[in-house]
């Protein structure tokens, strides 16, 4: 076993008792291996999900990530691949209040890496930055959208030359900040209180991605932690330390000493 899903099976281990997951019942699909379904299966929206019906409503109508044209045919948004891992990022107007997450079929995989990896580490890491704002109490400073797979039906298919996919990852919408009012945020009405809350958490979890696009600021004044798979590595803390005022900025070195 490789030494991320070695990781990965045991934070799953542990979320599942500790969290009281939902467990789900529908069977894996005919183009997923044993092996692939006991690495996936714990991370699955569950069949009572308010918007699983939706889902499979919209997935089972065409092959809705067979490509640009097609997901967009079907009602998503065009959104172009992120620059490094190629990841669609996109929402529709059936799935308010969600963002979806894909490979497109006529997409390699990045880094080829097992398909349902990036997705499983997703929501292992939003589980655990939720499990480090429960345990101190910042619920009402900080908060991190639930991620789930989405198991993609059988049917339709891809054309037979495409890269077929089996999994995508849903995820809350945060209703982030633009970009300008994010920074304007962070330098102008960030506090002891929530920067120390942020660096605890970024701590705990080793988000080794801690930049502000990652942890914007929402209307509701909460900052959110949108990137939740760069969890058990090292921190680059420094990313952040241009965008502080100057009280916050000797705060945060004092945080990290």
């Amino acid at each position: 076993m490789k030494p991320h899903f070695l990781l990965l099976t045991i934070l799953s281990i542990i979320l599942c008792y500790s969290n009281q997951l939902f467990t789900v019942e529908y069977s894996p699909s005919i183009y997923v291996s044993d092996v692939e379904w006991s690495k996936v299966v714990d991370f699955l929206m569950p069949d009572d999900h308010p918007i699983k019906n939706d889902l499979d409503e919209v997935f089972s109508a065409s092959r809705v990530i067979c490509d640009m044209k097609t997901m967009v045919k079907a009602g998503f948004e065009f959104a172009r691949p992120q620059a490094f891992t190629g990841i669609i990022v996109t929402k529709h107007p059936r799935l308010k209040g969600y963002v979806m997450k894909a490979y497109l079929d006529d997409q390699k995989l990045h880094l080829k890496n097992p398909e349902q990896y990036p997705w499983v580490k997703r929501v292992i890491g939003s589980r655990l930055i939720q499990k480090s704002i429960d345990n101190h109490h910042y619920d009402h400073l900080l908060k991190v959208p639930k991620k789930w797979v989405y198991l993609l039906p059988d049917d339709p298919s891809p054309p037979s030359h495409y890269w077929r996919k089996n999994f995508i990852l849903i995820e809350e919408d945060m209703n982030i900040l633009s970009d300008k009012k994010n920074k304007m945020r962070w330098r102008k009405k960030m506090t002891k209180e929530l920067l120390e809350a942020i660096y605890t958490v970024i701590a705990e979890v080793s988000l080794s991605d801690c930049k502000l696009a990652n942890i914007p600021f929402s209307p509701d004044g909460k900052v959110a932690f949108i990137d939740t798979q760069s969890h058990g590595r090292r921190v680059k803390y420094k990313k952040i330390t241009p965008f502080l005022s100057s009280s916050m900025k000797r705060y945060w070195l004092k945080l990290r000493d």
